[in-house]
């Protein structure tokens, strides 16, 4: 009679607690969603009122410093990533001692790292400026003090997510691009410029490091707990992360590229308006990956069922894109005309802007799939996709490097490796 009883009340249990995981979430990846929506908006205008508010030369500094950075702040998304899994890992074995030698240890070794790059600037800032043409040292000063709160960060953001503080999570987003687009209006409006733009960078991160400490500060004021487990695990970790992430990002963004290089400039740019809209599909994508990821790796590490939360994030990943496809092929002419300044185009040119916005979402919604996928296999600890993830990219690469009669191809054949990068991925997801 008991066992009975017990049998019948397990799978209600479980059944409870795959409703409450769904629908945490549905709640944290709206949280995320807002958040990312807001801050593409705010650095959005942050590039187009820098542009006119500096003008052509002084923006042209600022646009090459910026992109100098992105070069060393690509390898940090990894060190996220990684930070994210194992403190999930840590959170659902209920160890808190691991998690806090961990935010120890990689403080330690990350604000060594931006102290070294922020000396490296500093004694080439001379040679820097001169290479980009800048007739001041100190815009690069400035970016080095900027890179090393910079460096800093994805380990606040990796335990932010891993702990699953997605609150603390998506207000540091928010505020680190709202508040420095309006300390740049502030500081260019007083006269400052290129170094107040810059000096607007380096008081957002410092803000946003601020908001991510308070949740976190328990972690490194805390003894730091004795090493019981081998690091070599975490960072072997860091080789199939950063093999993963230089794929996607190659499938993702190497179309806008080939076109530069492939195509007039007209042609060119004509592209790259269209693809500000076709890109940001990878927004709700990102902040469903975000959610998913740190559950997925909880999961999997207690031996739980993970398949069912990546069918419910693609399930939710295709609602709101397919609902995106709508609203770009709808009023394509609308948002044509609203990324094109009046005056400053031909009937060829909006013609062409017209037709990309309304095709290019197509070719991106398989990528941004691919980019959920891409997370799911991490969460699991598999590392064998990323040999799928490669394979299709250096097709991708072959493809439109030896066929490319027109921006269509380049564009279709971005679609196409998409949607058999994710079929692959999800067939082998669903594998024992």
């Amino acid at each position: 009679m008991n066992n009975t009883e017990e049998i019948q009340v397990v799978p209600e249990q479980g059944t409870a607690q795959k409703k409450c995981i769904k629908k945490s979430l549905m709640e944290h990846a709206g949280l995320l969603l807002v958040a990312t929506l807001v801050a593409g908006v705010a650095n959005y205008l942050f590039h187009i009122l820098m542009s006119r508010s500096l003008g052509t030369q002084n923006y042209g500094v600022l646009s090459s410093l910026i992109s100098l950075f992105m070069i060393f702040a690509f390898p940090l998304s990894t060190v996220q990533m990684v930070l994210t899994k194992y403190v999930a890992i840590y959170k659902g074995q209920n160890n808190e001692k691991q998690i806090r030698y961990l935010f120890s240890d990689f403080f330690k070794k990350l604000a060594i790292a931006g102290v070294v790059l922020l000396g490296l600037m500093i004694l080439f800032s001379g040679g820097i400026a001169n290479y980009l043409q800048i007739p001041l040292k100190e815009p690069v000063i400035l970016l080095g003090v900027f890179a090393f709160f910079s460096f800093l960060m994805p380990l606040m953001l990796g335990m932010l997510q891993g702990l699953e503080h997605f609150f603390y999570l998506s207000l540091n987003s928010a505020m680190a691009s709202v508040s420095k687009l309006v300390l740049a209006l502030l500081f260019v409006y007083m006269g400052f410029q290129v170094n107040g733009a810059l000096f607007a960078c380096v008081l957002s991160v410092g803000v946003t490091f601020l908001l991510a400490w308070l949740p976190l500060r328990k972690f490194l004021t805390m003894h730091t707990a004795e090493k019981n487990q081998s690091r070599r695990e975490v960072y072997q970790f860091f080789i199939p992360v950063f093999a993963a992430l230089c794929c996607f990002g190659l499938l993702a963004y190497q179309d806008i590229v080939l076109v530069k290089h492939w195509f007039s400039p007209l042609q060119a740019g004509a592209y790259a308006t269209a693809a500000l809209l076709g890109k940001a599909f990878l927004f709700p994508a990102q902040s469903l990956a975000m959610a998913m990821f740190p559950k997925v790796s909880q999961a999997h590490s207690k031996g739980e069922e993970t398949v069912g939360l990546l069918k419910h994030t693609l399930l939710l990943t295709a609602g709101v894109l397919g609902a995106g496809l709508i609203v770009m092929f709808t009023f394509s002419d609308l948002l044509t005309s609203l990324l094109l300044k009046k005056g400053s185009y031909t009937v060829e040119t909006y013609d062409l802007v017209f037709k990309l916005i309304r095709y290019y979402g197509f070719a991106f919604v398989p990528v941004s799939l691919v980019y959920i996928l891409t997370f799911y296999y991490l969460g699991c600890h598999k590392k064998r996709f990323v040999l799928v993830l490669a394979g299709v990219t250096v097709l991708f690469l072959g493809v439109t490097h030896f066929y490319h009669p027109t921006m269509w191809s380049v564009l279709i054949t971005m679609g196409a490796c998409g949607v058999l990068a994710s079929i692959l991925l999800l067939i082998g997801s669903l594998k024992k």
